[in-house]
């Protein structure tokens, strides 16, 4: 009587599977599919008994075969989307800097106005900056020291717009007795004003003067440490008191400590 016999199906390829894989006549893949099986499953579990082998736990079967058939193609995807983020990145920040450079290097030098200029210059200007206007006289020796220190703060501090204009033509009858007069708007409004050079060390005004007021006011930034008035007048009494102590018993080189005159 006819016996059925049962075969197993097994992964396990014969010589002539061999032979065709050797000849490149077919691949391994086709040899086990052949037989009914998947090669990408066989392969999974293969990794996994590697890496349950030498004691590491691994993925299951099904992520092993989900990450053979998917791992490149995500990685080409993640490579593709950092690389576009990080251009975009790149192109908003350098827009921004530029803008930012654009904002503070836009003025840089002193300009006079007429007075049907001093609603959008200065007022409606200093909606998106600081601006410093000075009324002038020609003959007032004061107000050429204060055009003299804003031509040369102009330029250091491009951020700040610098303007003058004739007294009688911003204000009539503005007095000479008020002369020289800074103004600082910001916002759109008066946020300090100067009236004569008491301030900014009188006669002896330099632009440092101006500069340090403009820090102090926090509208520029500058290495200057101290009050450049102060110093003079510090200096000056060390300098007085070093001279009277030649004919009074004292040392030419005792020191006077800056704390004695604050």
């Amino acid at each position: 009587m006819a016996t059925n016999k049962h075969y197993e199906v097994t992964e396990t390829l014969t010589e002539w599977d061999d032979i065709l894989i050797k000849h490149d006549i077919k691949s391994w893949d086709q040899c086990i599919e052949e037989k009914g099986l998947d090669p990408e499953a066989i392969k999974a579990r293969k990794a996994a008994e590697k890496l349950a082998a030498e004691g590491i736990e691994g993925p299951s079967e099904d992520e092993l075969l989900d990450l053979a058939n998917t791992e490149e193609l995500d990685e080409l995807e993640e490579d593709l989307y950092d690389d576009t983020r990080a251009l975009a990145e790149f192109r908003k920040k350098r827009v921004q800097e530029m803008k930012e450079a654009t904002v503070k290097n836009r003025f840089g030098d002193l300009r006079e106005i007429s007075k049907a200029d001093y609603i959008s210059e200065v007022t409606d200007g200093s909606q998106t900056c600081y601006v410093v206007i000075h009324l002038y006289q020609d003959s007032e020796l004061g107000c050429n020291l204060v055009d003299e220190a804003m031509l040369e703060l102009a330029p250091k501090f491009k951020h700040v717009k610098f303007l003058k204009i004739r007294s009688n033509m911003a204000v009539e009858n503005w007095p000479e007795s008020r002369l020289p007069a800074i103004f600082v708007y910001h916002k759109g409004e008066m946020k300090r004003q100067i009236i004569g050079l008491n301030e900014l060390g009188g006669k002896m005004m330099k632009a440092a003067n101006l500069e340090w007021f403009l820090k102090t006011e926090d509208i520029v930034e500058s290495e200057l440490e101290c009050d450049p008035v102060r110093s003079f007048v510090v200096d000056k009494v060390k300098r007085i008191g070093v001279f009277k102590s030649r004919g009074s018993g004292l040392d030419s080189d005792d020191e006077f400590d800056d704390d004695d005159f604050r």
